[in-house]
């Protein structure tokens, strides 16, 4: 099974996507069921009322007195349009009346006698009208919840926060980033990094077109079910970059939902991409939501945006369809950025190329990363497991100073020591998580723990609780996943039989009890046959009988060739399994090889009973 294949079964099972794919549906539905108010005929009706209220009292109480004749003569012919608009039977009467208001508007505006409005303005209103003019008489939008289902696209994003529509990619991103941690089973993965990012940017892409089909298509089927499918053609004029735009609602639909579908891409992709870098899930996800933000800022729009000539050019400025494709029932405006204009074409071919690039230099970090790591270091040692001159802390807090411990292959080896002293910690290490390691080397055979790839692929961590296991997933995808990571020709079956884990193969890791837990981890080391394999607590939760099996297993694996490290606070169990053991005293590795007179208690108490 490829990485892509099993990124995708674990991601499109976490329940915080869907939550955020049905809240944007909900929030996008709202607008089907509550009246939010378009620019229709009636709200231009009751603005142009009320300039007919005003324009009549001017001339009864004599406001026009001596003003030129010609203006007087406009302004008459303005209130008799006026009068014709209002009295209007059909939608169309009224749009040619409106029309002919604007004509006269925009020649004053043009000859300076109308202040306040551009003449641009004014023929953009005009052809307006005149658009609307030719629409069926009968079809007129008032408020959202009239709106079929095509124009509903066009204007439903457009009644919710700009950030809001970004929330599901950022939550995408976040699943993804989350499911390839590296202390959990897909973030350990034994593939080359680069491999493993287009990976995950794929399974981006696949989530991205689910969540938006998810997120649109409830409030669109229930606006076509409710009120029809709508007249593609149905008129849209807006100004943009200095031009008057004039499309059908099809066409800004199918922009909108472009512009949408690529804003997620790049956003899923900057987050994926940051938090591989930074090697830290929440990472990515945290700079793609104030990416999201940016649009929000005040006057990012305006013709005095502190971004100015680069506008066009910024991923961001197209995170807001609506101001780059128009919406249903949106009356034409004051275009604040005259000088650029934001046209959909060139918005998806910027979010793409920002998408690609975010995506080369990502790859390429990551390759140069692994490059240089590959360099680094000196020679290594021996043909086992080997840690030399080695500081292991947290913070300032040291736990091994200055320690060298060898596994050999075919080997158990025990790590024993009381509480808190370090043994997960070495485990850990040991497994290549070197974030506590501030010096020393750590190889197995040929290969440094800096080549990354390599090392993986001959080391596996079991570590005590499900920390590197997925909740939503069963322990048969846990297995088969290790399987095909580790490229193991190890048999399923015969390790489940081995282990006696038949009755809950199937069930999802969340409802495992803790005995479970431990046997599905113990059978996924098991799996893996890797060169070494590190145990943390394989038995501590289990009955005799699975006891009993699972160090079966663990004698199984050390006599297939691996070298088997296990931690544990049973000296019994120790003595039973372990070839040597190493104890950690006081910051320092002691160790010791069995059949020197002591058992694994005796030397226990004889190295941390005080006064020993």
């Amino acid at each position: 099974m490829s990485y892509s294949k099993l990124l995708l079964k674990v991601v499109v099972r976490e329940p915080i996507a869907w939550v955020t794919f049905g809240t944007l549906a909900v929030l996008l539905s709202l607008c089907v069921f509550l009246p939010y108010p378009l620019y229709g005929p009636e709200l231009l009706k009751l603005t142009l009322r009320m300039d007919y209220e005003s324009l009549s009292e001017s001339f009864s109480n004599g406001s026009f007195d001596g003003a030129p004749d010609d203006l007087v003569e406009s302004m008459h012919a303005r209130v008799d349009y006026m009068s014709l608009a209002l009295n209007a039977e059909t939608n169309q009467d009224f749009y040619r009346a409106l029309s002919k208001i604007y004509a006269i508007d925009e020649a004053q505006s043009s000859s300076g006698s109308l202040v306040g409005t551009s003449p641009l303005e004014e023929v953009a209103k005009k052809e307006y009208a005149d658009a609307m003019a030719m629409v069926d008489g009968s079809v007129g939008y008032d408020y959202s919840n009239q709106l079929p289902g095509i124009p509903l696209l066009t204007v439903a994003p457009s009644t919710l926060p700009q950030f809001a529509l970004s929330i599901p990619a950022i939550a995408i991103a976040f699943c993804i980033s989350s499911a390839t941690d590296r202390r959990k089973l897909l973030g350990s993965a034994a593939i080359p990094a680069g491999t493993s990012l287009l990976s995950r940017c794929l399974v981006g892409v696949v989530l991205s077109a689910i969540g938006l089909c998810a997120a649109i298509i409830p409030p669109f089927l229930i606006a076509t079910g409710v009120r029809g499918f709508g007249d593609a053609s149905y008129p849209i004029v807006f100004l943009r970059g200095g031009q008057i735009v004039e499309m059908g609602v099809g066409e800004s639909a199918l922009w909108t939902l472009g512009l949408m579908t690529f804003t997620w891409l790049f956003l899923v992709v900057v987050g994926v991409c940051i938090s591989a870098l930074a090697k830290n899930a929440l990472a990515g996800p945290g700079v793609a939501l104030a990416l999201s933000l940016i649009p929000s800022a005040p006057n990012y729009y305006s013709v005095n945006s502190i971004w100015g000539p680069t506008l066009e050019s910024l991923p961001f400025s197209y995170f807001c369809p609506w101001v780059v494709a128009g919406s249903c029932g949106a009356f034409p405006n004051v275009d604040l950025t005259p000088s650029y204009s934001l046209q959909p074409t060139n918005g998806l071919m910027v979010l793409a190329g920002w998408t690609i690039l975010i995506l080369f230099i990502s790859a390429g970090g990551l390759y140069l990363r692994q490059r240089v790591m590959r360099r680094r270091g000196g020679v290594p040692a021996g043909n086992g497991l080997s840690l030399s001159d080695s500081t292991i802390a947290y913070g300032r807090n040291v736990l091994l100073s200055n320690v060298s411990l060898s596994l050999p292959r075919k080997s158990i080896t025990g790590i024993i020591a009381p509480n808190g002293s370090g043994k997960t910690t070495l485990l850990e290490v040991l497994a290549g998580d070197t974030r506590r390691m501030r010096e020393g080397e750590l190889s197995i055979g040929g290969t440094r723990v800096t080549d990354e790839v390599a090392y993986a692929l001959r080391v596996h961590y079991s570590p005590s609780d499900m920390r590197n296991m997925y909740p939503h997933m069963s322990t048969r995808f846990h297995l088969e996943a290790v399987k095909s990571l580790w490229n193991s020709t190890k048999n399923v079956a015969d390790v489940v039989e081995m282990l006696g884990m038949e009755s809950f193969l199937d069930k999802p890791c969340r409802v495992l009890s803790q005995g479970m837990a431990r046997q599905a981890s113990l059978a996924m080391a098991c799996i893996s046959g890797a060169s070494f394999v590190l145990l943390d607590e394989p038995l501590n939760a289990l009955d005799p009988i699975k006891a009993e099996c699972a160090e079966k297993c663990i004698r199984w694996m050390a006599a297939q060739g691996s070298g088997v490290a296990i931690s544990s606070h049973q000296p019994e169990e120790m003595d039973r399994l372990c070839d040597s053991f190493a104890f950690l005293v006081r910051g320092k590795i002691e160790r010791v090889a069995t059949g020197k007179g002591k058992s694994c208690r005796e030397w226990f108490e004889s190295l941390f009973t005080t006064g020993a």
